[in-house]
């Protein structure tokens, strides 16, 4: 068995009050589609109106403590991006997102144990960054966050 640490943006005022910090156990062999599989089926995204796009990442994430007590990951700026999808909150009637739609993935069958290069039981962190819709970007910058710098 492998845990997966998985964490995600706030997307609102409301929604910073509280860690979204979850562990969740897979089977060793478990995939990055496994992960947003459970990430469906637990409703741990949040419904946001209007587009919405939800960017997976891997690699480059530290594992930090609140002054309450809770831990949250902090991604840094040279994670690597695994897939980036658009929530459906369309479909759903109960006020949590239904379904994703692929825009761009890089190997959602890949383990999850190879994410880091580590072929190793133990705790693997993943992060969910949000990104609000209908915002358009230079290119540079969306390069910059699709594709980070080498750090130096």
């Amino acid at each position: 068995m492998i845990t997966v640490l998985l964490d995600r943006d706030s997307v609102g005022m409301g929604d910073d009050t509280q860690s979204h910090l979850v562990r969740w156990k897979f089977p060793y062999r478990a995939t990055l589609g496994d992960v947003l599989l459970r990430v469906i089926e637990n409703r741990y995204l949040p419904v946001v109106h209007g587009r919405s796009v939800w960017r997976l990442i891997g690699t480059d994430i530290t594992v930090r403590g609140a002054r309450d007590g809770e831990e949250y990951l902090s991604p840094g700026r040279s994670g690597t991006t695994f897939a980036i999808m658009h929530a459906d909150s369309a479909m759903s009637n109960d006020g949590y997102v239904a379904g994703l739609t692929w825009l761009w993935h890089r190997g959602f069958r890949d383990r999850v144990t190879n994410v880091y290069g580590l072929e190793t039981d133990g705790v693997h962190p993943l992060y969910l960054r949000y990104h609000a819709g209908a915002r358009s970007m230079s290119f540079t910058r969306f390069k910059n966050q699709v594709r980070p710098a080498e750090p130096s």
